[in-house]
């Protein structure tokens, strides 16, 4: 299994905020890095998209754990097995610590052609939880 991590950020939201806000797919195209998605379809339970080195790709959720974690993963038709997890760590009422992980069961070859692009997502996921407004 390959995983990728991002740093952890400090979000100013309680952690039931936040867990709400990404539970919701249609809220979760502003999380994406604007400049490398395009064609966003969601239906607030499974969203589809197209990224810049990766091509077209879907999502739903596949397990959460109230409060603390949101594991989603790629759904039929997508060109990559993904799981992603956002781990949501409360600090206190006013704010959360938030890390993103994603992993993969891709060869070690297409992993290498993969992985910046997914170090770009998780951080870019990471960045964009942190500095929303809740």
């Amino acid at each position: 299994m390959n995983t990728i991590e991002s740093q952890t950020v400090q979000v100013n939201a309680a952690n039931v905020l936040i867990f709400n806000r990404i539970t919701d797919f249609r809220n979760f195209e502003h999380l994406l890095p604007p400049d490398r998605i395009k064609n966003w379809q969601s239906d607030g339970k499974t969203c589809s998209f197209e990224i810049d080195g990766i091509g077209s790709m879907g999502l739903k959720i596949k397990e959460t754990i109230p409060y603390s974690k949101v594991s989603v993963e790629t759904t039929q038709g997508s060109p990559l097995a993904l799981q992603l997890n956002i781990h949501l760590m409360p600090g206190s009422e006013t704010f959360t610590r938030v890390k993103i992980t994603i992993e993969s069961d891709a060869n070690p070859l297409v992993f290498m052609m993969i992985k910046a692009p997914l170090q770009t997502l998780a951080d870019s996921l990471a960045r964009q939880l942190e500095a929303q407004t809740f």
